[in-house]
């Protein structure tokens, strides 16, 4: 894409003894997105079995728009350097993974910042992009915010524009910076009126210029139910509500009920905590209120022990119990089966029984 007029933006140009001085050279700067998860393994890990395939099915549908590897809309902005000036800005529409433009600067340094995919993120905006040290993923300042929409993605690099030399070409590199956390819960021995999840530890915002996140506002991140029932009535082949005899087959480990799956998308965990449980750190934490058929609500506190970063998808699998508690550990069947082993990402539950809103407050994490 070639962009016109651009020299008029950065700067002059003057004719000295019938030769061009201080006009600007053209160079080409080609964006390539790449996508580096474990999401795929998560799910095996997790939902890899042929019974979890339904729920698996659900889930991607969910995070179709996150774990992307093209960029919908993009905004670029380059700054002189080292003030940090912006002197070029272009907002572009991709519908790609990769794209090239071809540009005209004076000769000099520059930065070059890029933040794709905000259209329809719902949660995120750029903000203070006019200099390169305040350019940043804003999340909105509320005491709990939405599931992100959309995976976003931004790079950063340096150009140095050199006086006549043809072919000057530079790559920046893009990568994701928001993640995704949730839960499944197998509610066979739990009636569940209502359900809702929020993550907590997650970063607020995200400074472009040097990739880190700030974690100053302690929001919570709301997740969204998502509804594996089609796709259990799909693989069945029917429309209503029984269960594939295939699901049946396991003598102990058997759903009567479509499990509840959670997930939020937000920005990173922190990479380091001093919180620990039992002398194990804890990075972030899934807060479960569920009320069940008698009107109660119980809030269980689930404690997690591993990471969540960019990029990254982790899944906690459990159980509700009749008091609409969570427990990692499969209830003891009556009959034979394997021995109840926790998720090894959970380092601790708190539960609270009949819970009743009070005060609202969030200690930090």
């Amino acid at each position: 894409m070639s962009l016109v007029g651009l020299a008029a933006a950065v700067g002059g140009c003057r004719l000295i003894d019938e030769e061009l001085v201080d006009c600007p050279e053209e160079v080409t700067v080609t964006y390539r997105l790449h996508l580096i998860t474990q999401k795929d393994q998560e799910m095996d890990d997790k939902l890899g079995t042929d019974k979890n395939l339904p729920l698996r099915q659900a889930l991607e549908d969910y995070l179709k728009d996150i774990f992307v590897e093209h960029a919908n809309d993009a905004d670029l902005s380059f700054y002189n350097a080292p003030a940090g000036d912006r002197v070029v800005q272009e907002r572009d529409n991709w519908n790609a993974a990769e794209k090239t433009y071809r540009l005209e600067f004076e000769t000099g340094d520059y930065s070059n910042l890029a933040a794709t995919n905000l259209s329809g993120n719902g949660v995120v905006s750029l903000t203070g992009s006019e200099t390169a040290a305040t350019a940043y993923f804003d999340q909105n300042a509320e005491d709990v915010v939405a599931s992100h929409k959309t995976g976003l993605y931004t790079g950063r690099g340096q150009m140095r524009i050199l006086e006549r030399v043809e072919e000057q070409h530079f790559d920046v590199d893009l990568y994701m910076a928001n993640d995704a956390g949730g839960i499944v819960l197998n509610v066979d021995s739990c009636d569940v009126r209502s359900i809702r999840c929020e993550i907590e530890g997650l970063a607020d915002g995200f400074r472009l210029q040097d990739s880190t996140y700030t974690y100053d506002a302690h929001t919570l991140v709301n997740c969204d139910l998502v509804n594996a029932q089609p796709y259990i009535d799909r693989m069945a082949g029917q429309g209503g509500s029984e269960r594939p005899a295939w699901i049946w087959d396991e003598k102990w480990d058997q759903w009567k009920k479509t499990p509840i799956i959670m997930c939020g998308v937000g920005f990173s965990s922190r990479a380091a905590s001093d919180k620990l449980i039992e002398g194990q750190p804890i990075y972030w934490v899934l807060h479960l209120y569920v009320t069940i058929g008698d009107g109660t609500t119980t809030k269980s506190t689930i404690y997690a022990g591993e990471r969540l970063p960019a990029a990254h998808l982790k899944l906690i699998k459990g159980w509700l119990l009749g008091d609409g508690s969570f427990t990692p550990d499969p209830p003891v069947p009556p009959g034979p089966g394997p021995e109840p082993g926790g998720d090894d990402i959970v380092v601790g539950v708190d539960v609270e029984l009949q819970w009743n809103q009070g005060p609202v407050f969030n200690p930090v994490l």
